[in-house]
């Protein structure tokens, strides 16, 4: 049996079908008529009932048929992190779980916050459920997905104040909810916003940076540590090639201060995770041609060509021992022979070798010189075909290498944006277009529409803050600044009245609890986009 309408008492849309004490019936909880697109009055007025992927506006009125089916699973009263009513179901025929987290009703303001990322559990933390207590606002949270759908299915109300805000991925979905949407939520936050250039292009310059800067780790961190010069271009020793990577790197948006902290920006742990899930999948020719086509390093005759060619890693070697976890998982492989140094630990391709040592199907892992190791329990296997694991015993001859990982860091030069404003790459573009093959398709731009669900046009439907940070070396800051130029001219006049950038010095990209040593360089901002909301 489910609650009676008086006990969830602020009834959001998601429950009006709920009889008093009756089960739910599971039918459609409001059909969509074409005029409801625009029926709504939201903060920002739409000159279109279209968003900026196209399709019509969703609004309160229309329930996505995908989520036209919640089912309540559970409810109880609970205490931490105070006390609130906590609402759980499902939407009938899909994955997607939901949660309310209702404060009592005279500590109720009228409003609810929700919070979106595209992987996110749908169990909200404490933090997010003490947050809106503390607001006086109750707390939605989905399963996280691609797009907006999900939130905008649990979030349509008749009619109570709602307030979207997501991180990262999740600054995506926020864009795309309030770009395609009318009437759904009146305020919105975007915390370290991502854009149609930011992954896999923001990871691969990243790492890029990284390769040939890693020499002058130690000079560069002492030159950014109190006491430094703070400016590592100052450096003696860096060469001409080391200097033009560290300009080439700042001027496509890292932070030159964020190299104190290096190995954290030079890691290539997520160019690789994206490598082996979208790159490769979306365009699986591009590691053949770059060491083999004209106009890519992998064959340019420069300083730049013979660094990366110097750290391709390619050797046989024979399985010694084989580690598996509990569950019979592949853990890690001790092998007979490794090279004596490697530029990184991530990106190694292993293959099968068979007649002939011809090289079959590979799956992906770490490499550990040091311990004759290479392990698969990171999330760059995650992409790993388990039935080659099995295949993996003592004795089985393998070929390793990281040919395409290293052909991944320079990803970002054959993705130059066609889209006006991405002033990051105008040192890339020329009177012709650019010296650097481009390769179709545009992975960014792709993988930022799967995300959000929409085109990042700036035809926000409600009052929008995007909360960015100088600091942060994945979402960087001037991606910021280009949205609010999209914004700015779709929305004209009425830009001041509905949109605010917000920069935060000394904050970085992660909003999660961070370890000791880092909250010595960096200021946490979650108390910075909660007074936003």
């Amino acid at each position: 049996m489910l609650p009676a309408l008086d006990t969830i008492w602020h009834s959001p849309t998601l429950f009006t079908s709920i009889k008093s004490s009756a089960p739910f019936n599971g039918k459609v909880l409001a059909q969509c008529p074409k005029s409801s697109t625009i029926a709504a009055n939201p903060t920002t007025p739409r000159e279109s009932p279209h968003g900026s992927n196209g399709f019509a506006l969703v609004s309160p009125a229309c329930i996505d048929p995908l989520y036209s089916k919640p089912v309540i699973d559970s409810e109880a009263d609970e205490i931490s992190p105070g006390p609130h009513h906590h609402v759980a179901g499902h939407f009938s025929n899909t994955s997607t779980r939901f949660n309310f987290y209702f404060p009592p009703k005279d500590a109720w303001g009228g409003r609810f916050f929700q919070l979106a990322y595209p992987t996110q559990s749908a169990n909200a933390t404490e933090e997010t459920i003490g947050f809106g207590l503390d607001s006086k606002a109750y707390t939605v949270q989905v399963t996280g997905s691609n797009g907006f759908r999900a939130e905008a299915a649990a979030a349509s109300t008749q009619h109570i104040y709602g307030y979207v805000y997501g991180g990262s991925g999740g600054s995506n979905q926020v864009i795309g909810g309030i770009e395609n949407t009318v009437g759904v939520w009146d305020g919105a936050v975007a915390m370290v916003q991502a854009v149609p250039i930011s992954a896999p292009n923001s990871p691969s310059i990243r790492a890029m940076a990284g390769l040939v800067l890693r020499n002058r780790k130690t000079e560069i961190q002492d030159s950014l540590k109190p006491g430094g010069s703070g400016n590592p271009l100052s450096i003696p020793s860096m060469t001409e090639l080391e200097r033009s990577m560290l300009i080439e790197a700042t001027k496509l948006g890292v932070p030159i201060r964020a190299w104190e902290q290096y190995d954290e920006v030079a890691d290539s742990s997520h160019l690789n995770i994206l490598r082996n899930t979208i790159i490769q999948p979306s365009d699986p020719t591009y590691v053949e041609d770059f060491w083999s086509k004209p106009g890519y390093l992998g064959t340019v005759d420069s300083a730049l060509g013979t660094t990366m060619r110097e750290a391709v890693v390619d050797f046989n070697a024979t399985v010694e021992d084989v580690q598996l976890d509990n569950d019979g998982k592949l853990v890690s492989i001790r092998l007979d022979t490794v090279p004596e140094a490697v530029a990184d630990v991530y990106g190694y391709d292993l293959g099968f070798l068979g007649a002939d040592d011809f090289k079959l199907r590979t799956i992906s892992g770490t490499l550990s010189t040091a311990n004759y190791t290479m392990l698969f329990t990171d999330y760059t296997a995650d992409a790993n075909d388990a039935t080659l694991t099995k295949f993996i015993a003592k004795g089985v001859k393998v070929h390793i290498d990281n040919k395409s990982s290293v052909a991944m860091h320079s990803y970002y030069r054959h993705q130059i944006p066609e889209r006006a404003g991405f002033y990051g790459f105008d040192q890339f573009r020329t009177v012709n277009g650019t010296n650097y093959p481009q390769r179709t398709p545009d992975t960014s731009k792709s993988l930022a529409r799967s995300v959000s669900g929409g085109n990042h046009t700036g035809t926000i439907g409600c009052k929008l803050i995007v909360v960015q940070n100088l600091l942060d070396s994945d979402a960087f800051p001037w991606h910021a600044d280009w949205y609010r130029s999209q914004v700015k001219r779709q929305l004209g006049d009425r830009f001041e009245d509905n949109y605010r950038l917000w920069y935060n010095d000394n904050a970085e990209h992660f909003y999660e609890k961070r370890p000791p040593h880092r909250l010595a360089l960096i200021v946490p901002y979650n108390g910075i986009y909660q007074q936003a909301l």
